[in-house]
């Protein structure tokens, strides 16, 4: 098994997913690891008439804020005992940016929060977990996101191999 040197933390910025940064910054402590702090945002995509399909600009404000939190979470990484954090903030498609992210920079091990979805919003929406560990460079690690702002899980992690 390689060791792990490079943490992945991909976000939504939901209050819930500063239990995922925890935790994910008590692994990098205990492997002294780096920590990346990634967030992906969705930009809108516009059809024209004609077929054509453009990708508008992000707003300033919903950056701006999505900034602000990543320096919370970066703060939050550092209380819990991550000693070398950064932060990430992508436009695109979530899950292809993650893995991209992921492969492309050499990342060891993924940690992501998962949210519990049920009966219609799991067969319209699916899970971005899942989707993340079908591709993963690396291997994953999810957590039951509880809404607990403790940071303590309610449910032990589950580890995904990704065959990688």
């Amino acid at each position: 098994m390689n060791p792990i040197k490079k943490v992945l933390a991909p976000i939504d910025l939901s209050g819930d997913s500063l239990e995922t940064v925890r935790f994910a910054a008590d692994l990098a402590r205990r492997y002294e690891a780096s920590l990346t702090i990634l967030h992906v945002y969705q930009t809108a995509l516009h059809r024209l008439p004609e077929g054509q399909v453009f990708t508008a600009p992000a707003q300033p404000a919903v950056v701006g804020a999505a900034v602000e939190r990543l320096a919370a979470a970066k703060t939050e990484a550092l209380a819990a005992g991550a000693q070398v954090v950064e932060t990430l903030l992508l436009p695109g498609g979530v899950s292809e940016a993650i893995v991209h992210v992921a492969a492309e920079q050499g990342y060891d091990l993924i940690v992501m929060g998962r949210h519990e979805r049920r009966g219609c919003d799991r067969m319209l929406f699916g899970s971005l977990t899942e989707s993340v560990s079908r591709t993963a460079p690396c291997p994953l690690v999810s957590m039951r996101l509880t809404g607990n702002q403790t940071g303590v899980p309610r449910a032990a992690p589950v580890a995904h191999d990704t065959g990688a």
